[in-house]
């Protein structure tokens, strides 16, 4: 059994500072020159901007690495079970044994290909329509034929996105119906 101290010298073991190799620090010197450059050229909006970007990145990557980290030191706990957990846990075990629908890997259904393309269609009209009747004094041809474009490309993209959530929902719906 390990004692307190133990413990402590195992956990402050796993939190060690990182180590690196000089080619690191010069990749990384390199990186900043070339951000002081970029920062020196564009606006001190775009700057903060890419900054904030680049420190939510690493505050990620670094909270990943320590978590990954912590986990895979983290000693198991030793369990004590009685039969009547061991009955549930042999269930939960049956339960998670069936094949899942959710997990396969499938091609697109008709139907979504079918419904997007109408959301692109009905997105083109309306929203070209819809554009023209606003700015009718306004707009030019290429103006008119870029507004129905882009809103084709949005209509199918909504519609697809919305066949898609549905289409899982149902089978995760379905799987849940069959699992009981």
């Amino acid at each position: 059994m390990a004692t307190a101290p133990h413990l402590f010298d195992e956990q402050q073991r796993l939190l060690q500072p990182p180590q690196f190799r000089l080619r690191t620090l010069m990749i990384v010197t390199a990186v900043c020159c070339g951000l002081f450059a970029l920062f020196s050229v564009v606006s001190l909006l775009l700057s903060t901007f890419i900054v904030l970007l680049l420190v939510l990145i690493g505050a990620h990557v670094i909270g990943n690495a320590v978590g990954t980290r912590l986990r895979d030191g983290a000693p198991a706990p030793e369990l004590v079970i009685d039969d009547s957990q061991a009955a549930q846990i042999q269930a939960a075990d049956q339960f998670a044994g069936r094949p899942q629908r959710l997990r396969e890997t499938t091609a697109l259904d008709r139907r979504t290909i079918l419904w997007t393309a109408t959301g692109a269609i009905a997105g083109g009209i309306l929203g070209g329509v819809g554009l023209s009747v606003v700015n009718w004094a306004n707009i030019s041809l290429p103006a008119g034929i870029l507004a129905t474009c882009s809103s084709a490309v949005l209509g199918g993209l909504a519609a697809f996105l919305a066949t898609c959530f549905i289409t899982t929902l149902r089978c995760a719906w379905r799987e849940a119906l069959d699992n009981k």
